[in-house]
C-alpha cells in the first residue's frame, strides 16, 4: 500500500472509533508532516477519552459536563495532611 493509502486507512480506523493507531513517520517531507500530525491528533483523542473515562468514574456528571464545556487547564497539587 502507498503511504497515502496507509494514512487514509488510519483515518478510517479513527472514524470507526479505533484510536489505537500510530503511523510510521517516513521523513521530513509534507507526507511525513501529515503522518506526524495524524499521530498527534490520535494521541490527543486518546488522552481526551482517558480523561473523559476518569471523570465518568470519579466525579458526578454535572461536574464532568461543566469541566468539558469550560475546557479547564488540567493540573493538580500535592498536599500533606495529618489526621488525629
Amino acid at each position: 500500500a502507498t503511504p497515502v493509502r496507509i494514512v487514509r486507512s488510519a483515518l478510517k480506523q479513527v472514524e470507526d472509533g479505533d484510536l489505537d493507531c500510530n503511523l510510521v513517520v517516513f521523513d521530513g517531507t509534507e507526507l511525513g508532516e501529515l503522518q506526524r500530525g495524524f499521530n498527534s491528533m490520535a494521541n490527543g483523542l486518546r488522552e481526551r477519552e482517558r480523561v473523559r473515562d476518569l471523570f465518568g468514574r470519579h466525579v458526578g456528571r454535572e461536574v464532568a459536563a461543566l469541566a468539558e464545556k469550560a475546557r479547564p487547564e488540567l493540573g493538580g497539587e500535592e498536599r500533606h495532611a495529618a489526621v488525629i
